[in-house]
């Protein structure tokens, strides 16, 4: 059996190099929609519309064109983020313990998977479920998004969907049944957790094992 880095520091460490490349692939992404925001924004929409604010107009719908051409180059990268937090609990988390938030959830999982789910039952509570388990069921789905998700993940992301059902910025964003998202992984990373930054990542990663 091959062996993983000694303690989740060392992991941290050793990937440290891959996740904050992975950031840089984000930053350069999101850089591009930042571009767009400074030639047009929704205080425009009233004026005249001049040649000049046309021209503006213009540069910004071929920014954003670009930016949502590159948005499932972003949802890969958000994966791969979401691969290695998985791993560095997958590996590392030694809890055995049910928290009574998803007890009703975790109870479909056979026996055979269960010590493994526990591991997953740690970190703060985000939308009622502990963030180890939204990593995840976030990561499966990255994973397996050609396919049709195990009834477990489907519940998980039926739990997002449901707590973000009256938010406007992430309506529908977690619905594994929308048909404008194939990988949902940077709207829980970056959406979602808020995950934006390696520090933030890398702060939030260490605080599940508290």
């Amino acid at each position: 059996m091959k062996e993983s880095p000694e303690s989740l520091n060392n992991y941290i460490l050793q990937t440290e190099y891959a996740v904050k490349h992975l950031y840089l692939g984000l930053h350069d992404i999101w850089s591009i929609y930042e571009e767009a925001l400074t030639h047009w924004d929704m205080s425009k929409v009233t004026l005249e519309l001049t040649p000049e604010l046309k021209s503006e107009l213009d540069k910004y719908c071929q920014l954003s064109e670009q930016y949502f051409f590159y948005r499932f180059s972003e949802a890969t990268l958000c994966g791969s983020i979401l691969q290695i937090a998985f791993m560095a609990i997958y590996h590392y988390s030694t809890n055995t313990v049910i928290p009574d938030s998803c007890k009703e959830i975790v109870q479909i999982v056979q026996s055979k998977n269960l010590d493994v789910i526990k591991k997953f039952c740690i970190g703060k509570e985000v939308c009622g479920l502990p963030l180890g388990l939204i990593i995840y069921s976030a990561r499966n789905q990255y994973n397996h998004w050609d396919v049709e998700l195990r009834q477990f993940n489907k519940m998980i992301f039926e739990r997002l969907d449901y707590e973000n059902r009256h938010n406007i910025f992430a309506d529908l964003a977690y619905d594994l049944n929308n048909p404008t998202i194939v990988v949902y992984a940077h709207h829980i990373l970056l959406g979602l957790l808020r995950w934006q930054n390696y520090d933030t990542y890398k702060r939030e990663l260490k605080d599940m094992f508290k």
